[in-house]
């Protein structure tokens, strides 16, 4: 017989672990260690999502991607936001027990804290937006963090922005740009009137065939956030499309398809319809 246990993260290299099997009669101990990467790393923060310079005062979350798997359990040590005259921002990240990374631990989602986005919250009535409109700051990642092999990150991050205003309307509002013909590969194009999230993005639209069946292909996403692009494997036909986007695909802010994030529930505001998509069909000619 035998057990195997998956971590939730990947064991750290150079590591030592301690196994136990306790039975009815006694208690099996064994210790392990995962060894060390045979080349250093040389891991590098890839992107900061949001992309673009002017962030919206009521930003709601970064994405920070990397070039390899990090370890997991210091990232709130190792990300700082740094305002005008250089002083560190506190309470700004709603700091969460276990971190929220993607599978592969390349992509951590660092969310602002919500009780400082939310109007009518007492933490907002005392403390208000994490930033100042107009102003600019300056986020900084520690080269101290360390990756999956126990090594840091080759160099220090850095990435200014500035604050415009809130966005309190909803998202999704798009434009099809790009429309490619029967027998080609060209990619479809979508312009979004305002950034949208960029994890959300990649997975929340999908094409449909005109037998209902979801279309493999290439995501890509520009500017900033704002155009969304699909690349068929094969080749579009002439024939009538779909196009599904769920309806939890959000803005900078939070916003999403059915509602705004700073949604006032007692003025009866909220939309709770359980539709899970929206459907927008389109012909290839």
């Amino acid at each position: 017989k035998r057990l195997v246990f998956t971590p939730t993260y990947p064991f750290l290299k150079g590591k030592t672990y301690l196994v136990q099997y306790r039975s009815d009669t006694a208690v099996i101990s064994k210790k392990f260690k995962v060894p060390l990467a045979e080349l250093k790393a040389s891991t590098t923060v890839s992107n900061v999502y949001p992309s673009a310079e002017t962030l919206p005062l009521n930003i709601l979350k970064f994405y920070i991607v990397f070039s390899e798997p990090m370890a997991a359990g210091f990232a709130y040590d190792n990300v700082f936001i740094l305002d005008a005259k250089n002083d560190t921002l506190q309470d700004v990240f709603l700091e969460l027990g276990e971190e929220l990374w993607s599978t592969d631990m390349k992509r951590l989602t660092l969310l602002f804290d919500p009780g400082r986005i939310k109007q009518g919250l007492e933490s907002f009535d005392e403390l208000g937006y994490s930033f100042k409109e107009g102003e600019t700051y300056e986020l900084i990642i520690n080269e101290k963090w360390i990756d999956a092999n126990n090594y840091p990150l080759s160099s220090n991050y850095s990435k200014r922005f500035s604050i415009g205003n809130t966005i309190a309307t909803k998202a999704g509002s798009f434009q099809v740009v790009d429309l490619p013909e029967s027998g080609s590969k060209r990619p479809l194009i979508l312009r979004f009137d305002k950034p949208h999230d960029y994890a959300l993005l990649q997975r929340t639209i999908s094409v449909l065939n005109n037998e209902r069946e979801v279309m493999e292909g290439d995501i890509t996403i520009s500017e900033f956030e704002t155009t969304w692009g699909f690349t068929p494997k094969v080749s579009w036909n002439s024939e009538t499309y779909s196009l599904r986007i769920e309806n939890i695909l959000e803005d900078l802010s939070g916003n999403n398809l059915l509602n705004t994030f700073d949604v006032d529930n007692r003025q009866g505001k909220t939309d709770f319809s359980t539709e899970k998509y929206r459907t927008t069909e389109f012909r290839i000619k």
